[in-house]
């Protein structure tokens, strides 16, 4: 069965926008051979990539193993996703690299942990040539940060690439897509009734805006009407240690200084509008 994708609600978290939501190409795609590249995964063993995703239906993202914008939002999404699974057989879910000199198994490793990953999930690096390949068949440029997709890919049992999603879908339809109740879905709310994670310890000491700022506190945060996990959510993830802002691909979230946030800026939808002092 050839799978199509899914589409996204808007981004949003304590009020503001996590993410810039674009459509770069969703839905099915026509069939594309997995390139038989050797991959070394999160615990170290080698092996061919179609050898890992045959049998199977899969969803693949792309990962950036320095990123702190949209890497834990991908962790969290697919976490999100496994918890909608159960015990349902031969479905995987596939973290690539994109790269690999800093992507170590050992990071890799970490990654997953951190996402409280299960044995379904496997992250892997490959050597920059083979990269090349694997983001060829997928669509995606050479490299971070612009192969550095926040989309999820699909996979059939053939090991072949099917389809895609927009940016950052939500889990219930990446996880739909994989127990095949679903070909094609449209946009839909639908709360996540995972659990959190536990907040990080504060980065810096302050007071209680500081402890909301680098996710030291608990604030609730959704993603396209799903709850994800604290660490993936903290302001600082985005807008930086210094508030400076940090750029990830098209994602450009502003500076929290006072000069940006007093100056009328550009609103989809309604007039210029800032914060007063």
């Amino acid at each position: 069965m050839t799978l199509s994708t899914f589409v996204l609600l808007g981004a949003s978290a304590a009020n503001a926008a996590l993410v810039v939501v674009e459509d770069h190409g969703y839905g099915p795609a026509d069939p594309a051979p997995v390139p038989n590249v050797e991959v070394t995964t999160h615990t170290g063993r080698r092996v061919r990539l179609p050898e890992l995703l045959r049998g199977r239906r899969a969803a693949v993202q792309f990962i950036f193993v320095d990123c702190q914008t949209a890497c834990p939002l991908q962790g969290s999404l697919f976490h999100n996703v496994e918890s909608r699974l159960g015990g349902a057989d031969n479905l995987a879910l596939i973290s690539i690299s994109v790269n690999p000199e800093r992507g170590t198994p050992e990071r890799l490793a970490e990654f997953m942990r951190r996402h409280k990953a299960s044995p379904r999930w496997t992250a892997v690096r490959a050597e920059r040539a083979g990269l090349t390949e694997i983001l060829k068949v997928f669509g995606q440029q050479d490299g971070p940060p612009s192969g550095h997709a926040m989309q999820v890919f699909f996979t059939d049992r053939l090991a072949n690439y099917v389809g895609r999603t927009v940016m950052l879908p939500q889990a219930a339809r990446v996880a739909n897509a994989l127990l095949g109740k679903v070909e094609m879905a449209g946009r839909a709310n639908v709360d996540s009734t995972a659990a959190p994670s536990a907040p990080q310890l504060a980065r810096k000491p302050g007071a209680r805006g500081d402890q909301i700022y680098f996710g030291a506190t608990l604030v609730p945060a959704r993603l396209g009407g799903e709850l994800i996990a604290a660490e993936a959510s903290c302001c600082a993830n985005c807008h930086g240690a210094e508030r400076q802002g940090v750029t990830e691909g098209r994602t450009r979230p502003s500076p929290l200084d006072a000069a940006s946030l007093t100056r009328p800026q550009a609103r989809r939808g309604g007039p210029a509008g800032h914060y007063t002092a």
